[in-house]
């Protein structure tokens, strides 16, 4: 068993569908006694953190209720009439916003952030700045909508006097927003996987997904080793499954629970905490991270 320096700060990733990944990883986490002290979580990983720091003892199994249960029409309505009024309702996004508000509605019972049994915070991007805003204080509920909303798919959310959009565009591992709550050592929960080969588009929304991801492994490739020259980072990412899971796809939300699980458990079972460092699974490989640090001189 290994120790880690506290505050232990959980650091939870965007990557729409792929937040499944994390219920998996926070069950081996639990069974391996690491939990946290204060939690950072970007657009789904800002409403798995948000179940966690609401309910850290039972926050595995009651995400695994809700990942097995919902479906997407549960966030995204389908028909025209919704797309239809929401295109005349502001003419930048596809969806309305009304089945997300009902959905976290549903699942979170805590009002204002403060009144989590942890300290949480849920990272969006400032519209009007294109910078991070870290979102510890204040109504959960929409600090939730706008850490996940997508530019195009859902609008802006308009909270504390500025417009947001989803924390992912400067901020989807939220590290730093971790260290600034007063984190001594980090678990990065990280479901979008920057290591993961990147295919070719065959789609539109492939397409968006495709630019996403690229902006995804940038930043994590910049952040993650940076933050672990200051304090030790057990880095956890999805397995590495063969074909494209869509950032949509929530038809493998059971695998992907399990695969994630059995490969979190691995990591740590191996683990051995020497000082600051990155530890656990491999985030990039030598050549692409050579390639990151040239591209930064």
């Amino acid at each position: 068993m290994f120790a880690l320096p506290k505050p232990v700060g959980f650091v939870l990733s965007g990557g729409g569908s792929l937040g499944a990944y994390q219920v998996g990883m926070l069950r081996s986490l639990k069974a391996h006694g690491v939990v946290p002290d204060l939690i950072a979580g970007t657009s789904i990983g800002a409403w798995n953190g948000a179940v966690l720091a609401e309910d850290p003892d039972r926050a595995a199994e009651r995400l695994s209720d809700v990942w097995l249960s919902v479906e997407r029409h549960d966030l995204i309505p389908s028909g025209w009439r919704n797309r239809y009024r929401a295109y005349q309702a502001d003419r930048s996004s596809m969806f309305p916003g009304d089945a997300v508000r009902g959905f976290l509605g549903r699942v979170l019972r805590t009002k204002a952030i403060e009144e989590l049994a942890v300290p949480f915070c849920a990272v969006a991007t400032s519209v009007e700045r294109g910078r991070a805003v870290v979102l510890g204080s204040g109504p959960l509920e929409p600090a939730l909508r706008a850490s996940a909303a997508v530019p195009g798919v859902f609008s802006a959310v308009h909270l504390n006097g500025e417009d947001l959009y989803d924390g992912g565009l400067v901020a989807n591992v939220p590290v730093w927003a971790a260290i600034d709550m007063g984190a001594k050592s980090l678990v990065v929960l990280d479901c979008a996987r920057p290591s993961g080969i990147l295919g070719p588009p065959t789609s539109i929304v492939d397409a968006v997904s495709f630019s996403v991801n690229v902006i995804f492994r940038r930043q994590t490739l910049t952040d993650v080793p940076a933050v672990s020259e200051r304090v030790p980072v057990i880095y956890l990412q999805g397995p590495d499954r063969r074909g494209r899971v869509s950032a949509w796809d929530l038809d493998h939300v059971a695998e992907s629970i399990g695969e994630a699980m059995a490969s979190s458990a691995q990591t740590l079972d191996c683990l051995d905490i020497d000082g600051p460092g990155l530890y656990g699974d491999v985030l990039v490989s030598k050549q692409e991270s050579s390639e990151t640090s040239t591209s930064q001189q």
